[in-house]
């Protein structure tokens, strides 16, 4: 893969403008291992008649095509290892069976790792997947045999097989099962695409046969075969038991803060400890090392009851978590809705038309840079006014969007007085009080991709099914590109196995593993599948928009897009094949109205670019609208639940020291962007807003004196009237069983009149 050119010197190396070629080097250095293993008590006249016409290759083929020394390296290496092993095994029958073993497990990693079981699984093709697995099957019977009719010749030999694999048997569990099963446990929904139905308990499955493959079959070999042999098997068993302490110690106590995980275990943040972490987790493995190796020949049987007990706790934890699992994900199921065409939005050509569009953790404060980096979208988004002094009560989806769409009754700060209903009661309110109110007035309304409708990850959306003219329907789920599916799958189940590795790698070494996310893999940049189910969908969002020629419509459409930073194309924001770029210092340190933006901070880049590229979409489909005729009656409202919160320091104004603390206030800094009737013009207001406003700017003008019908009050404006609080948490779990938000002990700010003074923040 270095290789550019066969026909050509290698030239791998490239030192102050020298080239040197590798594959030479490599080939004499293999040719000297050879000779030193050949002429083993040999005189110094055999040894020189080996070692000389080494040296002599060197300098020939040092010129040649790489093709041609990759093939004589090659051919030398193969013929090292065939001598080595055949010298060391003097049963030929061994031999054989363990080559047919190593044949075996390379088709069956291969088969496993580029998707091919997955992709069969997923179509229900389970006669391919059996024929998968038969090659590999038949040529592992020889040595499986060989090995169940060997016996230890001792007591002391039955003892240490028999640690041997508790250690095997417990690192085979742990990498395969119990660290995939952790991550697959804690939100089943996320892995699930109910309409590209894939068990995430395959992945689990997947990841448990290479790890057999690995640590029992593998280890085995080893242990029982050419390399292991006597007194070097006790070395090799306390080995698999340090590694065993080490796993554990490094998954359970050395776990890095890394955010949210993607649907490819991608995270918010770069896996990073402190010096203190790093170094005291390398102290603490080289302690481990000899303690372990101590442990495990002074008291074996002891070590052998210990790893017994864990394998034992490890199954029965694996167990509950399995059942959880499959328990929540035939409970997503069932709520699935069974319509196999993609439902379409609605708009009116004749009536009015109100949009509310909400951009999950789209930031105001990136606006100005987006709009003079793209003017174009000045005179796309013509008749907009955008709010920048705009705030959100919480810093996440399940405290900020209930405002958004039932208005002030379900700020936080009002959903936490209000201790009388369940948050999830609380949520579903107000998530129905525009559909109702919209559909008292006569409007059709179409419900698509809301959070935690039913207060479920998967949204339920028969919470809207007593209310009339409504449709409430996935959307982003089901533009389906099959083929990249079938991709997204077969990565995610790669990243598994690696996923194990790197939990239980020392601290020093978990960055590296991670690699950005791409778990030591080489070639083109893949995209995480979250991120491409939102780009599609609002990329096509024009394909679905019906056009109808009466009636008043109502849509509200949740796009999760910018949630998911990426990087992109940094001139056009198309995806872009390449996982490195290089970005020219003014695009990334830049002024605007006064403010500057770092994108060199961690995850700024990534979170601008699906911003912009975001509204250069929308912006295509308010051209369809202006094309379909239905532009200027139709009132638009673009907002987010949130802002920015796994960039901090992007906007370094934004910090602001609060009663003693250090805020960055660009957390809870939502987007706002109003378009009404037949307006012209782009305009800037910067009055203080709240996300909670958006209720009463859809109904202005449409229905008169609007009443919340589950409260009584009325929905308007004047619910930011002195400030507002905000509940200062990033806690994104929502509970079925909670009264009011939760952690309890999170702290509140108050803000009022405009968010970028510190002087208007005060703690609560």
């Amino acid at each position: 893969w270095c290789i550019a050119d066969l026909g050509r010197e290698d030239a791998v190396l490239n030192i102050s403008g020298i080239c040197i070629n590798v594959l030479p080097i490599l080939m004499t250095l293999i040719n000297v291992v050879s000779g030193v293993i050949y002429t083993k008590g040999m005189d110094i006249k055999t040894k020189l008649q080996v070692f000389l016409p080494a040296l002599v290759f060197l300098f020939l083929l040092y010129h040649s095509p790489s093709g041609l020394v990759l093939y004589w390296t090659m051919n030398n290496l193969f013929s090292l290892i065939k001598n080595f092993v055949c010298k060391r095994v003097k049963d030929k029958k061994r031999l054989v069976s363990i080559i047919l073993f190593l044949i075996g497990m390379t088709v069956l990693a291969y088969i496993v790792m580029n998707g091919r079981i997955s992709s069969a699984v997923n179509s229900h093709d389970f006669e391919n997947v059996i024929f998968c697995l038969l090659l590999p099957v038949i040529l592992s019977v020889p040595l499986i045999l060989r090995l169940i009719k060997k016996n230890p010749k001792t007591r002391e030999d039955q003892k240490e097989k028999k640690g041997f694999y508790y250690a095997a048997f417990f690192l085979t569990l742990f990498y395969g099962v119990f660290i995939p099963l952790t991550v697959v446990s804690s939100s089943p929904q996320d892995f699930i695409n109910p309409y590209y139905y894939h068990n995430p308990l395959l992945y689990v499955c997947s990841s448990l046969a290479v790890f057999t493959g690995f640590f029992l079959i593998w280890g085995s070999v080893i242990y029982k075969g050419v390399i292991i042999c006597g007194r070097k098997r006790n070395v090799m068993t306390s080995a698999l038991f340090s590694i065993c302490f080490i796993s554990v110690i490094n998954f359970f106590i050395f776990e890095a803060n890394v955010g949210n995980y993607g649907t490819m275990l991608n995270f918010d943040y770069e896996p990073h400890f402190d010096k203190i972490s790093r170094y005291g987790n390398v102290i603490l493995l080289i302690i481990i090392v000899p303690v372990s190796y101590i442990i495990w020949n002074r008291w074996q049987k002891f070590s052998r009851q210990l790893i017994l007990v864990v394998i034992m706790s490890v199954i029965v934890m694996s167990a509950v978590m399995t059942v959880k699992t499959q328990r929540e994900i035939s409970r997503v199921r069932s709520n699935l809705d069974s319509c196999e065409e993609i439902p379409r939005f609605h708009l009116s050509r004749s009536g009015k038309n109100v949009v509310v569009i909400m951009l999950d953790r789209a930031m105001g404060a990136c606006m100005p840079f987006v709009l003079e980096e793209k003017p174009e979208l000045i005179t796309e988004f013509d008749g907009f006014t955008f709010y920048p002094n705009c705030i959100s009560t919480g810093l996440q989806t399940n405290f900020g969007s209930p405002g958004l769409y039932g208005g002030y009754d379900y700020t936080t700060r009002s959903m936490t007085e209000r201790s009388d209903l369940l948050m999830k009661d609380k949520h579903d309110q107000a998530l129905r009080v525009m559909p109702l109110l919209f559909s008292d007035a006569g409007y059709s309304v179409d419900v698509a991709d809301v959070p935690y409708a039913g207060y479920q990850v998967i949204s339920d959306y028969s919470i809207f099914n007593d209310i009339s003219n409504v449709s409430a329907f996935d959307y982003c789920d089901r533009v389906i590109d099959y083929e990249r599916e079938d991709m997204d799958s077969a990565i995610t189940e790669r990243n598994f196995c690696f996923y194990s590795f790197y939990r239980c790698a020392p601290a020093i070494l978990q960055d590296n593993i991670y690699d950005h996310a791409r778990y030591l893999s080489e070639g083109e940049k893949y995209y995480d599948a979250t991120f491409m189910t939102y780009y599609e969908a609002l990329k096509v969002l024009a394909e679905y928009t019906d056009i109808d020629e009466s009636g008043n419509c109502l849509m509200v459409y949740c796009n999760n897009l910018t949630h998911e930073p990426e990087t992109l194309n940094a001139e056009t924001y198309a995806l872009t094949g390449s996982y490195s770029q290089d970005y020219e210092y003014d695009y990334l340190h830049r002024e605007c109205n006064g403010m500057e933006m770092d994108l060199t901070v961690e995850n700024a880049l990534p979170n601008y670019q699906v911003t912009v590229a975001a509204f250069l979409m929308l912006g295509d489909w308010l051209d369809y609208l202006r094309e379909e005729g239905v532009y200027d009656n139709t009132r638009i409202i673009l907002v987010s639940d949130h802002g920015l919160h796994n960039a901090p320091g992007m906007f370094p104004s934004m910090l602001f020291n609060v009663d003693g603390g250090e805020i960055d206030s660009q957390h809870p800094n939502a987007l706002l962007m109003v378009k009404d009737y037949n307006k012209k013009g782009f305009s800037v207001d910067y009055d203080f807003m709240v996300n909670a406003d958006v209720p009463a700017l859809a109904m202005d003008g449409i229905i008169e004196n609007p009443v919340n019908p589950y409260t009584g009050n009325p929905i308007d404006l004047n619910g930011k009237t002195g400030g507002v609080d905000i509940f200062w948490s990033t806690q994104n779990q929502i509970r079925q069983d909670k009264f009011i938000p939760d952690p309890e002990d999170s702290p509140w700010y108050h803000v009022q009149d405009n968010i970028y003074l510190p002087e208007n923040w005060s703690r609560e």
